[in-house]
């Protein structure tokens, strides 16, 4: 039962129950055909004191309403244009500069943004005309409280990757009154357009690959695939998995486990899962885009069942902008691809750290949901509790070996330099056939920089392909790791 379903079934019960006398409402509890005390009601619920009190106060305020009878609709209570209005601005707020958490359903603000800075932007971006949309600041605080704080927070702190800007505006601005903080609203609030056109950016090259969405732009979708990669946290993953964590275990006592999630347009939802056998760095990232690029290939030489779809000539990949991504390595495969005519031209484009993908994220979220209310005790198990949370479906793989592309660009690529403040890269062939790489600081900006595109591969790698990489053999460590996690796990069972 949900909690807007909880909270339903209480009041209503208050409403079947209670009645109305001239200035009051009589409230009566009852278990069953038992009428029982106030105290008695709620502790037999097992709900708190200040829940059933807040109950109560919705049936006294009349925040509901009646429909045939006694059907009660949470919420429903009537919702002025005004009100109206506010919600849906803050809706497409939330949806333009919000982060969706991977692990819950909720979405996240800038940290140290306050309520009456959100109220502030509402009220200047009315129009002349709209002044009938106005409202004061307490009420736009009951109708966040009552509307929105369910789903949307403001927290204190970035549960994750942070933004370097934003956490300096948010030090600028501690201890300052309201008119001396207005003076950083101005950048910030650039800072923040940024972020929200380099995500429209790339939501554009996703409509530009989708085959639903791009009939009406002259039919050219299967000139484009689009592939987004990111990764889950580890904790979430861990092995075995509890509902409720025994006490007596330790954080020792879990095994590591990496979702790598990849989101091909057209294609599917896809999950790679492996154990800590393999480091998490730049190869291990390039051989999840080396399988994205394979399985976008087996899509369109499937087509429709009866003919095969042309393959694409642009690909366009975006990745969260840390140093494991935007690698040597990974610009060294992009130009290999031009290089090797697997695509015409490719694309990177890196989103602002602590701005991050918004569908991709909320893939993680649903898996993270549903993996809260069950047990797995194997890889197998979580994959299953992952294949059951999309009506889509998702499809899952548990990596056992990948291929060493470090090794194998070793001595044929030359190096890189100032690309660290750079957020998008592009690869493409010229007139001679040599494949350059130019970049621009964000996909946004007007010129792609140098004028001369920088050569990326000093010589072609060996035709043979790249060879396996060994996984990393268990430690000593390691072993007494699942020792001690096998005992735990035989104490419990």
């Amino acid at each position: 039962m949900s909690q807007k379903d909880r909270k339903e079934y209480f009041v209503k019960d208050l409403l079947k129950n209670s009645f109305r006398s001239e200035d009051k409402f009589d409230f009566k509890y009852f278990l069953g055909k038992k009428q029982v005390c106030f105290k008695f009601y709620y502790m037999a619920y097992g709900i708190s004191y200040g829940y059933l009190h807040d109950c109560r106060t919705r049936v006294l305020e009349g925040r509901h309403t009646f429909v045939h009878g006694l059907t009660y609709e949470e919420d429903n209570h009537k919702i002025s244009l005004k009100r109206e209005s506010v919600v849906a601005w803050i809706k497409k707020y939330a949806d333009e500069y919000g982060q969706p958490q991977p692990d819950k359903a909720e979405i996240h603000l800038s940290d140290g943004l306050t309520i009456e800075e959100l109220w502030d932007e509402y009220i200047e971006g009315l129009r002349e005309n709209e002044e009938s949309k106005k409202i004061s600041l307490s009420y736009f605080y009951k109708v966040f409280d009552e509307d929105c704080s369910s789903w949307l927070k403001i927290p204190s702190v970035n549960r994750f990757s942070q933004c370097d800007v934003c956490a300096s505006f948010k030090l600028l601005k501690e201890g300052l009154t309201k008119s001396q903080k207005a003076q950083y609203n101005g950048p910030l609030n650039k800072h923040l357009a940024i972020a929200r056109a380099e995500r429209q950016k790339f939501y554009k090259h996703g409509r530009k690959a989708n085959m639903t969405k791009s009939i009406a732009m002259n039919k050219t979708w299967h000139k484009y695939a689009s592939v987004i990669i990111d990764g889950m946290t580890q904790w979430t993953t861990r092995l075995p998995h509890f509902r409720r964590i025994p006490k007596h275990l330790d954080s020792k006592d879990f095994l590591d486990v990496h979702n790598m999630g990849s989101m091909i347009e057209n294609v599917g939802r896809f999950m790679d899962f492996n154990y800590a056998n393999f480091k998490d760095d730049a190869n291990f990232l390039v051989n999840v885009l080396h399988r994205d690029i394979l399985r976008i290939q087996e899509h369109r030489r499937n087509g429709d069942g009866e003919n095969s779809y042309p393959m694409p000539e642009v690909l366009y990949v975006q990745l969260d902008n840390v140093s494991t991504n935007k690698s040597k390595l990974m610009l060294a495969y992009a130009a290999w691809l031009v290089h090797t005519d697997v695509f015409r031209k490719v694309k990177l484009n890196f989103l602002l750290v602590g701005h991050t993908h918004k569908n991709i994220d909320q893939m993680f979220s649903r898996f993270s949901v549903r993996l809260r209310r069950k047990q797995a005790w194997t890889l197998d198990e979580t994959i299953e509790v992952a294949q059951e949370c999309f009506t889509g479906g998702v499809t899952c793989e548990h990596t056992e070996k990948i291929f060493d592309f470090s090794s194998w660009f070793d001595g044929h690529v030359f190096d890189c330099h100032n690309i660290l403040a750079q957020q998008a890269f592009k690869f493409k062939k010229d007139e001679h056939g040599e494949v350059g790489m130019q970049y621009k600081q964000y996909s946004i900006s007007p010129k792609w920089l140098p004028e001369t595109p920088l050569a990326k591969l000093a010589s072609t790698p060996p035709v043979a392909g790249p060879g396996y990489i060994k996984p990393i053999p268990f430690t000593e460590e390691g072993i007494e790791k699942l020792e001690h996690t096998l005992q735990a796990l035989k104490d419990i069972l």
